[in-house]
């Protein structure tokens, strides 16, 4: 039997089933206690998470976008090379006079329904005087009406749609990122996302000044029931 103030490595079942089960229970424990204090504490490692790198983007204000982005990359794009002219345009769109707002297409690739073309503004743009005197800049909602514009000559020449006359059904994710003045050729690109013949399209578009993006968003077009509004015409004459 081991010294009153010892503490013996006792089994712990040992300890359990002995008649003096409570003081043997308390000496085991002290003994276990003892050893843990004798031994030293495992080091412990901290692993530092590696932050991930997050892609960082021009601002808006800085020329051009990134490639993945593009629908087509403007630099790419000869401007030179017109497949349809004012002339052309006219027999597929009906705006005239100062709501023409596409000057000739340049791009045009049915198959995948996307197109390209540009309008180049001058200094007798009609909203010269008004938006902003002193400070002309074109009115957002023209660039909008100019991919629209370019759409609807798509759709019209190829026969996507199959009707008379499209006009504007909604906009979506419009953004604008530039500023467009007068002396400035405005690119504008488009990608047909969802065609529904004789309902509706919807559009990806986006508009350059040079290669810096000004607009983007999407569009949707739809069927002008062209024979009503002419009765409802009639009827007020």
């Amino acid at each position: 039997m081991a010294a009153e103030g010892a503490t013996p490595d006792i089994d712990l079942m040992e300890a359990l089933f002995a008649k003096d089960r409570p003081r043997r229970l308390k000496i085991v424990m002290a003994s276990q206690l003892s050893q843990m204090e004798r031994r030293p504490l495992p080091a412990i490692r901290f692993r530092l998470r590696r932050r991930r790198a997050v892609p960082t983007f021009p601002s808006s204000r800085e020329p051009g976008v990134p490639e993945k982005d593009l629908i087509l990359d403007p630099a790419e794009l000869d401007l030179n090379y017109v497949l349809a002219d004012m002339d052309e345009i006219r027999t597929h769109i009906p705006q005239r006079h100062e709501m023409e707002q596409i000057s000739a297409v340049v791009y045009d690739d049915p198959e995948a329904g996307i197109v390209a073309g540009f309008k180049d503004l001058t200094d007798q743009e009609f909203w010269i005087r008004g938006h902003m005197p002193g400070m002309p800049l074109l009115p957002g909602v023209l660039i909008c009406e100019a991919a629209a514009q370019l759409c609807t000559f798509q759709v019209q020449k190829h026969g996507a749609m199959d009707v008379n006359m499209m006009g504007f059904g909604g906009l979506d994710k419009v953004r604008f990122r530039g500023i467009v003045r007068p002396g400035d050729r405005l690119l504008l690109v488009c990608k047909r996302l969802a065609l529904r013949p004789r309902a509706m399209i919807r559009c990806a578009f986006q508009a350059f000044v040079d290669t810096a993006l000004v607009c983007e968003g999407e569009l949707v077009g739809v069927s002008i029931p062209v024979e009503t509004i002419q009765d409802m015409d009639s009827n007020k004459r």
